[in-house]
């Protein structure tokens, strides 16, 4: 899952599924909505990391609190990627924040 801040523009990262040269569109799709955006991207691929992961640059704009289901094609519109995003603008935000606590019990356990 990608977490981005509200605005009107933001990045993904992304292991498409084959090596490509160029994304040709993204499809948005707001989970609480469920409205679909295609937006187009015409964007040529960087690789970053020993050719490891692909950079998308979105325009779009997205506000707190949003779920979106986000898939990306590339220029012959084969499906390259599918990911999902959550809005939030809490800078420390993450899905396993906080400690860990242990469940303590009464309960007893006879072995034989």
């Amino acid at each position: 899952m990608t977490i981005v801040a509200p605005g009107t523009s933001f990045t993904v990262k992304f292991i498409p599924k084959d090596e490509i040269a160029e994304l040709a569109s993204c499809v948005l799709i707001n989970k609480n909505t469920n409205v679909s955006t295609t937006l187009v991207l015409n964007t040529s691929i960087v690789y970053y990391d020993n050719d490891y992961y692909a950079e998308a640059d979105i325009t779009h704009t997205v506000a707190e609190g949003e779920f979106y289901k986000y898939s990306v094609y590339t220029d012959q519109s084969v499906l390259s990627y599918v990911g999902s995003i959550f809005v939030t603008s809490q800078s420390d935000y993450s899905i396993n924040n906080g400690n860990y606590t242990e469940n303590t019990t009464s309960n007893e356990y006879i072995t034989r």
